[in-house]
């Protein structure tokens, strides 16, 4: 009778603002090099439910996590809005899940719905101190995408006239020279 060798036993550690693996990756059995099917492991099952993202929030210290009461502009249940800590403009907010996840597209059905009741929250809120003229809403998701905090959050720009020349493209200026005119 064939046996398995028990998988070896990893705890997945990464470092402050590395940004996780978006593919699972696989790790070989104790012993083995990893390219018989049958010996490999996805390394997200090497992480057990529910409290794989409790334990990611301590190893990484996430800024986003158990933000302070006098912080929170608006909140409900599931997602919370907080000025930003580097604001590329008077209001400039961000909507969070309370709940650690990466990406936006990690994030419940519950939590998005969440997230932009709280965007409409939130815009009244910032109407009222600050009377912008317009907004800029969206999300970096991935290194690539220019996300350096890896805990999915919305940021909520509000935009005054006069705060750069130009305005016409809004986001489409974020890749250079290729907005469409």
């Amino acid at each position: 009778m064939v046996t398995q060798p028990e998988p070896v036993r990893l705890l997945l550690v990464r470092r402050r603002g590395q940004p996780p693996g978006r593919r699972p990756g696989v790790v070989a059995h104790r012993g083995r090099a990893g390219r018989e099917p049958d010996h490999l492991v996805l390394e997200h099952a090497l992480i057990p439910e529910p409290d794989a993202g409790e334990r990611d929030d301590a190893l990484t210290g996430c800024v986003f996590d158990d933000v302070p009461r006098a912080s929170r502009l608006v909140e409900d249940d599931l997602v919370v809005a907080v000025l930003d800590a580097n604001p590329v403009s008077t209001g400039h907010s961000l909507v969070v899940p309370k709940r650690h996840v990466v990406s936006w597209f990690d994030a419940t059905a519950d939590e998005v719905a969440a997230m932009t009741r709280l965007v409409r929250a939130l815009k009244l809120v910032l109407d009222d101190r600050y009377r912008p003229d317009g907004y800029n809403v969206g999300f970096n998701d991935g290194a690539a995408a220019g996300q350096t905090v890896f805990h999915a959050h919305l940021h909520v720009i509000p935009r005054y006239g006069g705060d750069v020349p130009d305005p016409a493209g809004g986001i489409r200026h974020t890749i250079p020279g290729r907005a469409a005119t």
